[in-house]
C-alpha cells in the first residue's frame, strides 16, 4: 500500500483517531463547515490558516455568468472584514483583485481584512465585540446562526435581500444554514457537501457492485476487508463515526435529530437507537476488538492508499485524492447517499453577515453583494478549493471538471441534503453526542443508554442557550 508504515493502530486507537480526525474539523467546522476525516488540499478551506499555500483562481472564473444585479453604491468609509475560510491564495486574491476593484467602485473606502483561523475565531470575535470594535462583516460557520442571532452578533439581512434578485440563484439548503426564526442573517460563501466515495476499482476486483442501501453497504464492506490474523490491511469502510455520520444515519432510518422548533432532541428515538445499533454491529464486523491496522503515510488519503474501500466524506476528499494520488482518480467513484428508509445527508454551508456593531451597514452590504457576484464568488471558492453555493456556477469549468466529480456533490446538495442541525451551544452538543457514540462503539454503554444520556444533556444545553447561558 502506498505510503504505508510499520506502525500498528489498535481498534480503540482507530476509533479514537476517527473521532479526533472528525473533531479536528469540528473545531474548524462544526464551527466551520467541513468535517469528517478529510481536509481540503492546499489551499485548505476547512483547516485554513495564514500559512496555507493557496492557489490563485484559474481561468474557470471567466466561465461564470454575469451578476444579475449590480451592488448599490453606498458611498465611502471604512470597513473591516473578518475571514476564517482562507488560504495564502485567498489573501493574495483579496489584496490584488477584489479589494482594489471594490475601492475603485467606492472611492475613498478603506478596507481592513482580518484573517483569523477557525480555532481562534471565538476569542477574537468576542473580544472585539466586548470592546465595541467588532468587524463590519463576520464569518459564520455552518451551524452558528442560532448563537449569532441569540447573542445579537449579526443583524438580519432580510431588508437588503428583498431587493436582491440574486438570492434565487442560491441552493435553498445553503440559505437555510443562515436562517433562524424565519430571518436570514447572511449570504452563503461556500458549500462543503457530503456524499459516498468508493474505490470502485477495488469493488470490481471482487466482482461487487457499489452499494445503495445499508444492507448492501455492510455486505460489501465485509467482503472488501482484508485481514491477516488480527491485522487489517484494508477496511471495507472507514471507522469514523461521530455526529457528522450519526445524524444522517438517524435521518436515513426515518428518524429526526431535533424537533422542528429546534428546542427538543429526538435522536434517542427508536429510529436513532436502531441506527446506532446498526453501526456498532457494522463496525464491529469489519474491525472487532483486538483489530490492528498499520497507519498510512502523511497527506495521502486512506482511500487513495487503498487502506479503506469506502467512506462518507466531503468534496475536499476529492481534491486531496487528485492532488496526492492522481494515478488512482479513475478508480474512485462519488455517489449519492446510501438509503435505508430515506436518502438524506447533511451539508455544511459557511456564510458572511453584517454585524450589529457595523457603523456602515449599507456600505458593508454593497461589499458583500460585490463579493457574491457569480464570477467573483467563484474566484474566491477556487482559492479555498470549495463548491460555490450559486446554482448557476455548476456549469463553470471549475465545478464541471470531471476528475473532481463536483457535479455529483452538487446533485446531492440539490436533492438529498439538509443542514447540519442548528441549535445553541452547538459545540458542546456535538461533543456530547460524540462522547455517547464512542461509549456505544466501545461497548461501555448500550446504544439506548448512551443516547438517552446525551439527549438529557442536549436538552439542558438547548434550554440554557435559549435562556442566554453559554
Amino acid at each position: 500500500m502506498d505510503g504505508s508504515s510499520s506502525k500498528a493502530l489498535t481498534r480503540r486507537q482507530l476509533l479514537r483517531f476517527g473521532a479526533a480526525a472528525s473533531l479536528g474539523a469540528v473545531a474548524l467546522s462544526v464551527a466551520a463547515c467541513s468535517g469528517g476525516m478529510a481536509t481540503s488540499p492546499t489551499p485548505n478551506a476547512a483547516a485554513s490558516s495564514a500559512s496555507s499555500a493557496g492557489a490563485a483562481p484559474t481561468k474557470a472564473a471567466a466561465a461564470a455568468p454575469a451578476a444579475t444585479t449590480k451592488p448599490a453604491a453606498a458611498g465611502s468609509g471604512s470597513l473591516t472584514w473578518l475571514v476564517c475560510d482562507f488560504s495564502v491564495g485567498t489573501e493574495n486574491w483579496f489584496k490584488t483583485t477584489f479589494i482594489p476593484d471594490f475601492q475603485k467602485a467606492h472611492a475613498g473606502t478603506e478596507v481592513n481584512m482580518l484573517y483569523v483561523p477557525w480555532p481562534n475565531l471565538a476569542q477574537k470575535r468576542d473580544t472585539m465585540f466586548a470592546g465595541g470594535v467588532a468587524p463590519d462583516l463576520l464569518q459564520s460557520g455552518a451551524v452558528m446562526v442560532v448563537d449569532y442571532a441569540l447573542k445579537k452578533l449579526v443583524r438580519p439581512a432580510d431588508d437588503y435581500l428583498k431587493n436582491w434578485s440574486d438570492k434565487s440563484d442560491y441552493y435553498p439548503v445553503s440559505l437555510k444554514a443562515a436562517t433562524y426564526d424565519g430571518k436570514v442573517y447572511g449570504i452563503p460563501a461556500r458549500i462543503d457537501a457530503r456524499a459516498m466515495i468508493f474505490r470502485e476499482d477495488l469493488y470490481k476486483e471482487k466482482g461487487l457492485t457499489l452499494p445503495t442501501n445499508w444492507d448492501e453497504l455492510k455486505k460489501t464492506a465485509l467482503a472488501l476487508t482484508d485481514k491477516q490474523g488480527s491485522n487489517v490491511t484494508r477496511l471495507g469502510y472507514w471507522l469514523t463515526f461521530t455526529n457528522q455520520q450519526f445524524f444522517p444515519a438517524v435521518w436515513q432510518n426515518g428518524g429526526q435529530v431535533l424537533s422542528e422548533d429546534g428546542r427538543k432532541p429526538l435522536f434517542n428515538s427508536a429510529e436513532g437507537v436502531a441506527a446506532l445499533s446498526y453501526w456498532v454491529d457494522f463496525l464491529d464486523g469489519i474491525a472487532p476488538q483486538g483489530t490492528q491496522m498499520s497507519s498510512s503515510g502523511p497527506q495521502i488519503p486512506l482511500i487513495a492508499a487503498g487502506r479503506i474501500a469506502g467512506e462518507m466524506n466531503g468534496d475536499g476528499e476529492m481534491f486531496n485524492i487528485v492532488q496526492f494520488a492522481p494515478k488512482i482518480v479513475s478508480g474512485v467513484k462519488v455517489t449519492a447517499p446510501i438509503k435505508q428508509k430515506a436518502q438524506t445527508v447533511n451539508v455544511f454551508n459557511n456564510w458572511y453577515g453584517i454585524t450589529t456593531q457595523s457603523k456602515a451597514p449599507d456600505l458593508a452590504w454593497s461589499m458583500l453583494t460585490a463579493f457574491n457576484a457569480p464570477d467573483t464568488l467563484l474566484a474566491y471558492d477556487q482559492t479555498v478549493s470549495s463548491l460555490p453555493p450559486r446554482q448557476s456556477l455548476a456549469k463553470s469549468s471549475f465545478v464541471s471538471d470531471p476528475k473532481y466529480q463536483l457535479t455529483t456533490f452538487l446533485d446531492v446538495v440539490d436533492k438529498y441534503a439538509v443542514p447540519q442541525p442548528l441549535l445553541p451551544n452547538y459545540a458542546e452538543c456535538w461533543k456530547t453526542v460524540d462522547d455517547a457514540l464512542q461509549a456505544a462503539l466501545r461497548h461501555q454503554q448500550t446504544p439506548q443508554q448512551a443516547l438517552d444520556a446525551a439527549s438529557a444533556r442536549w436538552q439542558q444545553l438547548i434550554t440554557d442557550g435559549y435562556n442566554g447561558k453559554t
